[in-house]
């Protein structure tokens, strides 16, 4: 996890308090990672403002230079380090590659395999060096057809001093990315909150009508002081454990003194539903006689079977699942809140 968040100006108007505001952005996003920080910054014919420190925002917000109040786009990254050690400054944020600059969160698992296609060096160790290598490569304006060969998770800001009015801002798999627009200025960050208190540079914070929390495939193409919304393809990511049904029933035995006894079992699911297995378990005693049976089900996270009193259905990532109670806790402490009941 890390925290990316940003200002676009879409008017030529300057920004006179950005360093301020970039300065409580920074704060805001400091929670998502303290291994590192750092900025980029362009204005408007290109000159490239950037400074990186393996430290918290609190730290480098306490010694970083000052942002110009000219700036264009104002790029700023909170880093939680997973690949490749903070001591080297070519792992921080924001990354660069053939003149394309990036603030990344999230993971990028075929890092490797696409530096070799692009064809270009790699400088750091960080999985988040391959995105604007694939991007340089594939051209600016095909920017997010490039994102789509990326697997794993990611919401990125990308901008270029050669195309010091531009940026695309765009969310894959997973990584949270909100935004506000106004006449003035288009303002981003991995959470909400982070805009929100940055907002009290300016006075009273947008309304929460004024956020927008952009869906996985969703990009904005911004050029100057237009902004279109755009959509991409990200690569489907396999689901989690505790989002994939399991396809092979087992049978029940109770833990009884019929144990030993023989078990009819039936299996009934349906693929085109929601790939779920319901289990009918009947004991039958020595003369042959059917007892009561009652019906179990397979919870679709630690495979532990259930009776149905137990079972809490969840709907994640578009496949129905049913779970028993702990997992189901687990679950809605993981994604922070879905579907379910």
């Amino acid at each position: 996890m890390c925290g990316i968040a940003g200002v676009h100006r879409l008017t030529d108007r300057p920004f006179a308090d950005i360093d301020r505001f970039a300065a409580e952005l920074l704060a805001g996003i400091e929670s998502r990672g303290r291994d590192a920080t750092g900025f980029v910054a362009f204005n408007d014919v290109g000159d490239t403002q950037m400074q990186k420190a393996s430290c918290s925002a609190f730290y480098f917000n306490q010694h970083r230079g000052t942002i110009r109040p000219e700036t264009r786009t104002l790029l700023l990254h909170t880093r939680l380090a997973t690949q490749g050690k903070p001591a080297f400054p070519e792992n921080n944020h924001p990354v660069e590659a053939g003149g394309i600059y990036c603030v990344h969160n999230g993971h990028v698992s075929n890092d490797a395999e696409l530096f070799k296609a692009s064809g270009r060096t790699r400088v750091g160790q960080v999985d988040s060096e391959v995105i604007p290598a694939v991007v340089a490569s594939g051209g600016w304006p095909n920017a997010l057809k490039s994102l789509q060969e990326l697997d794993g998770d990611f919401a990125v800001a990308l901008a270029s001093p050669k195309h010091p009015k531009e940026l695309v801002l765009a969310r894959g798999n997973f990584s949270p990315l909100v935004y506000v627009q106004t006449d003035h200025l288009l303002v981003w960050a991995s959470t909400a909150e982070a805009i929100r208190n940055a907002w009290k540079v300016l006075g009273s914070p947008p309304a929460n009508g004024r956020f927008r929390h952009m869906l996985e495939g969703d990009a904005l193409v911004i050029n100057g002081g237009e902004v279109t919304r755009a959509t991409f393809e990200p690569k489907a990511r396999p689901l989690p454990s505790w989002a994939i049904t399991k396809k092979t029933p087992k049978v029940y035995v109770p833990k009884t003194s019929y144990a030993s006894r023989e078990i009819v079992t039936r299996y009934e699911w349906d693929d085109k539903e929601c790939d779920l297995v319901a289990v009918t378990a009947t004991v039958e005693d020595e003369d042959g006689d059917q007892e009561d049976g009652w019906d179990i089900v397979k919870c679709d996270d630690c495979g532990d079977w259930i009776e149905l009193d137990d079972l809490r259905e969840v709907e994640m990532f578009g496949v129905t699942n049913l779970l028993c109670r702990a997992c189901y806790e687990w679950a809605k402490v993981a994604l922070g809140g879905f579907q379910g009941g």
